[in-house]
């Protein structure tokens, strides 16, 4: 993952290039099976796609076609797309030909990400699963520094030097290292599931108004908070 970091920023390649190296990037983030990527003009509209494989390409490419999916879903809305199990019914009714394409191709889940600085998505992140276990997109601040970071890179705007742009995605990325480790430790502390103790790490950083890679770092130090599962 380290490696797509520095690929990443580096800007003597295409947008497009740019756009494949991003949809790696997130895949491995995320730790999904694969990841298809949508370029937006300024009005939110998609003109070119990437993928981490065929299979992601094809169905990012049905969206370029006009067939609702959640990439769409993401440029418009300038929101993330939560996991979706692809077989429920709701998912069915809102994308049924996009569904179907992917369900076809062996993924099971879904969810997508806006690429953007500002209100201005320049890209959208389709990340797709082959089990239906979640993709966790409630890690912000840090998915909004590895979407910005990005979106300055894909758009092909200089940041301040490019040493800044690569401390950004590595803290991204160091972060959601640290959340998983400080998950696991709670998890076995507890006795509980890895999604029960990351509902407890949420909620204790919001109620306590803490960056949830702070206190994942007090917990892999040793800090013993007392964790209390309350209102999401």
């Amino acid at each position: 993952m380290v490696q797509a970091v520095l690929d990443l920023a580096d800007s003597s390649v295409g947008t497009t290039v740019q756009l494949e190296r991003a949809c790696r990037l997130f895949a491995g983030f995320f730790e999904v099976a694969a990841a298809g990527g949508l370029l937006a003009d300024e009005h939110a509209d998609p003109f070119a796609v990437a993928g981490t494989s065929p299979a992601a390409r094809r169905l990012v490419l049905a969206e370029l076609e006009s067939v609702p999916g959640p990439g769409r879903d993401t440029l418009r809305s300038r929101r993330p797309v939560p996991h979706t199990v692809l077989d429920h019914p709701i998912a069915r009714v809102r994308w049924p030909g996009w569904v179907a394409a992917a369900l076809a191709a062996g993924f099971a889940a879904a969810a997508a990400v806006p690429i953007g600085q500002g209100n201005q998505p320049v890209a959208a992140i389709v990340l797709l699963r082959d089990v239906p276990a979640p993709i966790d997109l409630d890690v912000q601040p840090t998915l909004g520094a590895l979407s910005a970071a990005a979106a300055g890179l894909i758009a092909g705007r200089r940041l301040e030097c490019q040493e800044r742009t690569i401390a950004q995605l590595h803290h991204a990325l160091t972060s959601r290292i640290r959340i998983e480790q400080a998950k696991g430790i709670l998890a076995e502390r507890h006795g509980i599931g890895v999604a029960d103790a990351f509902t407890l790490l949420r909620t204790h950083a919001r109620s306590h108004r803490m960056k949830l890679a702070d206190l994942a770092g007090r917990i892999i130090d040793g800090d013993r908070p007392r964790l209390t599962a309350g209102p999401g």
